[in-house]
């Protein structure tokens, strides 16, 4: 009797294409494990950035979102004249759902029930009426990511 030992070339296969799938459905979920809590902490640093520009230009600044359209601007006077992004000299929009950020969602937000962060000239918030903030106002990415600014500070924080 002729006895041989290893594997057939179609065991290879089954095997190599298990492991696959199974690199596709790690790979998969790891990007979205990873954006959301990286757009947080960038909403985060957007916000602050707002607020240090209306201290340093004594101008009303802040973060225009746009729940249904999934994006945020940055804003100097009103959300009509969003300030040039550092990075690439455009305007400073952060759009989610697609490149980076292809699977981050802007869920929810609300500073005192509206969707408009301001800052004043001593980098307090206030809301899109001028007034301050009469609770900490939040913007919710999925995951669930929470970008809390605080009421009476203005300090951000991320949960």
């Amino acid at each position: 009797m002729l006895k041989t030992s290893g594997f057939t070339l179609i065991e290879l296969v089954v095997v190599i294409s298990v492991m696959a799938l199974l690199a596709v459905l790690v790979v998969s979920r790891g990007v979205t494990d990873y954006q959301a809590p990286i757009a947080a902490q960038k909403l985060a640093s957007d916000i602050e950035y707002a607020q240090a520009l209306a201290v340093s230009t004594a101008t009303r600044c802040g973060v225009d979102f746009s729940v249904a359209s999934n994006r945020y601007t940055v804003f100097s006077g009103t959300p009509a004249t969003p300030v040039s992004d550092p990075v690439n000299g455009g305007n400073y929009t952060v759009q989610y759902g697609s490149g980076n950020y292809s699977e981050v969602t802007l869920s929810s937000v609300s500073f005192n029930a509206t969707t408009t962060l301001y800052f004043d000239s001593r980098g307090r918030p206030l809301d899109s009426s001028g007034n301050l903030l009469t609770s900490d106002g939040t913007a919710v990415l999925n995951g669930p990511r929470t970008v809390t600014v605080t009421q009476d500070t203005g300090v951000v924080r991320v949960s």
